[in-house]
């Protein structure tokens, strides 16, 4: 039996076969990346479900307590924590895609493996946070049930908007991601400037406020934000609150149409040179 080597063809279509083909190792690195990040702690695993739960406590405190945002009737702790957990998916996503090539490099200078499986696997950050999540607003759900007598959820043909939304938001992640894994391979200043960027989008993006709230003059900074649509689109999913924003949606479904078909480009074209200068 013989095995020919022979050079990679390119192409999208190519390139998904060949993430097809190894979709077992998109969940080892996936799980090896959750254990690099909380290498060297002292509290080790308990940070999984307590840097979340500081988050959402500090922030929910700041926002609905102190400056009483605004939450179209919802208590706001369960407003924000539904919009918290989309954003959190996003923003945590796209961060560990820029160091999905990076962290792996010992790995990439011993035998090849299609580096796709390395962003996909940067998901997993994203995705257990997301549950912990879901867990807090199950847990402030049956207390509001207890409390109030319901449950402020309005789920239904609606809650496929939330489904809808929350694949539009790891796709976006993903787009971006084909270009930031290749960038932050090459230089640090990647995921420096990313918490800076991310860090100003949050407030950009309807999380701690609806997007009705957001004055008439400054709706055009919504609208091409390509987050909002997804993130609106989980909290109407879930809390019946706002609608589908038409307009936000056309920017979100172009900007994963323009940089998922520019990015899968340049990834292939610069793969190979982003691992040789790690």
């Amino acid at each position: 039996m013989s095995t020919v080597i022979e050079p990679r063809r390119p192409g999208a279509a190519h390139a998904a076969g060949e993430l097809w083909r190894s979709r077992r190792l998109v969940g080892w690195f996936g799980k090896r990346l959750l254990e690099k990040r909380y290498q060297r702690t002292w509290l080790g695993w308990v940070w999984l479900p307590l840097r979340p739960t500081l988050d959402v406590a500090a922030r929910a405190f700041v926002f609905g307590s102190i400056l009483s945002a605004p939450s179209e009737g919802v208590p706001y702790l369960l407003f924000f924590l539904i919009g918290m957990s989309a954003w959190n998916l996003f923003e945590e996503s796209v961060f560990w895609s820029s160091r999905s090539l990076e962290l792996n490099r010992r790995t990439l200078r011993r035998v090849y493996v299609p580096r796709l499986t390395m962003l996909v696997g940067s998901l997993a950050i994203g995705a257990v946070e997301y549950l912990i999540y879901m867990i807090m607003a199950a847990l402030a759900v049956t207390y509001y049930l207890l409390a109030d007598g319901t449950t402020y959820l309005e789920l239904g043909a609606n809650t496929l908007a939330a489904v809808a939304g929350l694949a539009l938001i790891v796709l976006l992640a993903q787009s971006f991601g084909l270009w930031l894994s290749v960038l932050g391979a090459q230089a640090r200043d990647v995921r420096f400037f990313l918490r800076y960027i991310t860090g100003f989008w949050f407030f950009l993006t309807p999380v701690i406020y609806p997007l009705g709230a957001v004055p008439e003059n400054l709706r055009w900074l919504a609208a091409i934000n390509p987050v909002t649509a997804p993130v609106e689109m989980v909290k109407y999913g879930v809390l019946g609150t706002g609608g589908v924003p038409m307009a936000p949606l056309a920017v979100t479904l172009g900007f994963i149409v323009v940089v998922a078909t520019g990015g899968i480009a340049f990834f292939r074209r610069s793969e190979a040179a982003a691992v040789d200068a790690m």
